[in-house]
């Protein structure tokens, strides 16, 4: 069944009706994919608005009020459902009503405007979850008690969760200075991965106690995530290159399609080509290569190994590139 650019697809089952667009047509660049469809783009509205779409009288403000919507391009685009649901059951003056006022409340790039959270469905969240947005990107925080004051909801940007909670007297005094708090979420943000909840707690305490203790907390914290980032990219170097070059020998991770070892079991090759196992609990694997890259071998045990031919072979294949004549010694 075709509605002008708009062409009906399935059967009225009482839950949903899908929507696809004719090959050309306007919606065709801005309808949501769906890797489920086999590259089909199509999108499921309610039944109520299908209904809509299919009568003759409504067709045609039905077809409107739809490409002005998914044009907007709403995240999540599971609010689409719920909008259409509200333009059936409201009438067309209300869903235009709500569509230029959900225009008016989209976030612009370079201005910064409070949000309440919503879910993967487009709902609402609870109301102590906001989100504050530059235009760019959205970060939900939360607030307990939850504000008295209402805002719009967030269906223009994904939400990006900050870790510790404010309390309503932090968050109202941080509404006349939008941009110190805007900071202040975006430097949780960047330390989330690497500090626990109750220390992202301490950071906004200390924020709202003084500047001075908020800077040395700060700058302490900052020192441990400094060295815990450097732990990671040794460890991301190792899993990538298969080797850390250290007291002129290799720390080597052999591949795992290679070798019948656990892949948090390491080996030392020396510059005359000796090779040693690391003793190396798993659980401290990332620790011991942090440990090795700034202390040295000496950090750790070495005990030592017979080492098989498949063994030789994947040492000899990490190696390759990086030390070609040590190599060679290991090759058959």
């Amino acid at each position: 069944m075709h509605c002008g650019n708009i062409k009906l697809v399935g059967d009225f089952d009482g839950e949903c009706f899908k929507v696809k667009t004719v090959t050309g047509d306007p919606l065709s660049l801005i309808i949501y994919r769906s890797s489920f469809t086999f590259g089909e783009d199509q999108l499921e509205i309610p039944t109520e608005f299908a209904l809509l779409l299919a009568d003759a009288k409504t067709c045609e403000e039905a077809e409107k009020i739809a490409i002005a919507a998914i044009q907007q391009n709403f995240h999540p685009l599971d609010f689409l459902r719920i909008f259409f649901r509200e333009v059936a059951e409201k009438g067309f003056a209300y869903g235009w009503h709500l569509l230029e006022r959900l225009k008016r409340n989209r976030p612009r790039k370079g201005s910064l405007k409070i949000y309440r959270s919503v879910d993967t469905r487009g709902e609402p969240n609870l109301p102590g979850e906001l989100v504050i947005s530059d235009g760019r990107r959205a970060f939900r925080f939360y607030v307990n008690p939850p504000p008295s004051k209402k805002f719009p909801i967030n269906v223009y940007l994904p939400e990006t969760y900050v870790p510790g909670t404010f309390t309503r007297q932090q968050f109202e005094q941080m509404l006349g200075r939008p941009l110190e708090f805007y900071r202040l979420i975006r430097k949780l943000d960047s330390l989330k991965d690497y500090i626990r909840e109750a220390t992202a707690q301490k950071i906004i305490d200390a924020f709202f106690e003084s500047k001075e203790k908020y800077w040395q907390l700060l700058k302490k914290i900052s020192k441990t995530v400094a060295k815990r980032k450097q732990r990671d990219r040794i460890y991301s170097q190792v899993f990538k290159k298969g080797y850390l070059k250290v007291n002129g020998g290799y720390v080597v991770l052999p591949p795992r399609m290679e070798v019948s070892f656990s892949e948090y079991n390491l080996f030392y090759v020396t510059g005359d080509g000796d090779i040693k196992q690391i003793v190396c609990h798993t659980g401290n694997f990332k620790q011991t290569l942090y440990e090795i890259f700034r202390k040295g071998i000496e950090t750790v045990r070495l005990t030592p190994v017979e080492p098989s031919p498949r063994l030789l072979q994947a040492v000899a294949k990490v190696l390759k590139n990086e030390e070609p004549q040590l190599a060679v010694v290991f090759l058959p």
